[in-house]
């Protein structure tokens, strides 16, 4: 089984005690128009969540967050 085949999914990171386990999106359910969670913020003052706009080469995506603007980010930067 590969890495991307035993990822799970979450629409939001499910607090466990005092910290947030994260559940990273499957290739199959990554699509342009999707909204996903972000793990790590690109500024204090950004949203936590982003809208992918395009896949790039690997595994990062063109995606578009509020108040921050556009941003290429690391597929392990984000839960569905």
């Amino acid at each position: 089984m590969t890495v991307a085949q035993s990822r799970l999914t979450s629409p939001h990171p499910v607090r466990e005690g005092q910290s947030y386990q994260y559940h990273w999106c499957s290739r199959q359910e990554l699509a342009a128009g999707r909204w996903v969670s972000l793990i790590k913020l690109p500024s204090p003052m950004s949203d936590d969540e982003a809208l992918l706009l395009c896949e790039e080469e690997g595994d990062r995506w063109l995606v578009w967050i509020p108040n921050h603007g556009e941003a290429i980010i690391d597929t392990h930067s984000f839960a569905c």
